[in-house]
């Protein structure tokens, strides 16, 4: 984890646009801009101590379709995690949840459907391996990472650590296995 002062943070990072108005911890997107490099657009999370250490752990984790964590720094007495920006690839819509898509383009076929539950599968398949469990899986958080081919391309956005605190005790009235769990979950939008 770096620590930067706020002038350096300042330096480093052009806000654009915040994301979260009103909330105790911000979300912005911003830019990246060294001198050696192309700018990139982030975005950028304000955290407490505790997450910050979650998403200091998934820096080391990639996956296809994983929303990527790049660093977390310490910006005096705050916890910034860098990730990724997911641009909406072939939609006139700069960021496009899996929600919006399909508002947009209608119910999935059964072939484009398929295919997103098999990337959302991999991706947490992923999760799990690391040690992560999601806890907030919905349609608002699967970024369309691109829409020019025949079914979207997704990328899971963020997550929660997996401990005995953060095991879910679901009402009975919700699906008790991870399975019926993403077909509860995939069937308001399929």
């Amino acid at each position: 984890m770096r620590t930067l002062t706020e002038q350096e943070f300042q330096d480093e990072f052009l806000i654009h646009k915040e994301l979260s108005p009103g909330r105790q911890y911000r979300t912005f997107t911003a830019m990246i801009g060294r001198p050696d490099d192309t700018p990139i657009t982030v975005v950028l999370k304000e955290m407490n101590e505790k997450r910050a250490a979650v998403y200091e752990a998934l820096c080391a984790m990639w996956n296809p379709y994983i929303a990527e964590t790049y660093e977390v720094i310490k910006v005096d007495e705050r916890y910034i995690a860098v990730t990724e920006y997911i641009c909406a690839n072939g939609s006139d819509k700069e960021t496009l949840t899996l929600s919006e898509y399909v508002s947009r383009h209608g119910t999935l076929d059964k072939k484009a459907a398929l295919s997103v539950c098999v990337q959302i599968c991999e991706g947490l398949e992923e999760f799990h391996k690391q040690g992560f469990v999601h806890r907030d899986l919905k349609p608002d958080n699967i970024m369309i990472s691109d829409c020019t081919g025949d079914s979207p391309k997704i990328k899971i956005c963020p997550i929660r650590p997996l401990s005995e605190r953060s095991v879910i005790r679901r009402p009975k009235r919700y699906p008790q296995t991870p399975r019926a769990a993403l077909i509860y979950i995939l069937s308001a939008v399929f």
